[in-house]
């Protein structure tokens, strides 16, 4: 899965495999985080993720199904693994959003061209 899951940022990107490298190890950490940690890495699970490209930055979203059950909606916690400490690195911004119903943690890489 996670081979083609960096073919498909890395071609949907626009960029060369360099310039693409933050995008494509982001787009791992969140996708990884969403199978670990919702609803979403149990059997029958799905996790959406969606990338648009703005003129400085491209945009990726990974949507899960919610949290584990047992579990309520959490703002997921740097500092409580490696995976979040290290997106804050890679990006320019990231964020989430959601409820039981599912979570949306996204990340903005900025666009090689919008760098200064």
């Amino acid at each position: 899965m996670i081979p083609q899951l960096r073919r498909w940022v890395h071609a949907s990107s626009g960029l060369d495999r360099a310039a693409a490298a933050p995008l494509i190890e982001a787009a791992v950490l969140l996708f990884d985080n969403a199978l670990a940690h919702t609803r979403s890495g149990q059997p029958g699970g799905s996790t959406r993720l969606v990338l648009t490209r703005r003129p400085h930055c491209l945009h990726l979203a990974v949507k899960d199904q919610g949290p584990l059950p047992g579990h309520g909606p959490g703002e997921p916690v740097l500092g409580r693994g490696a995976g979040l400490a290290r997106l804050a690195q890679l990006c320019a911004r990231w964020g989430w959003y959601g409820d039981q119903r599912g979570h949306t943690v996204w990340t903005e890489v900025p666009r090689p061209q919008a760098l200064p």
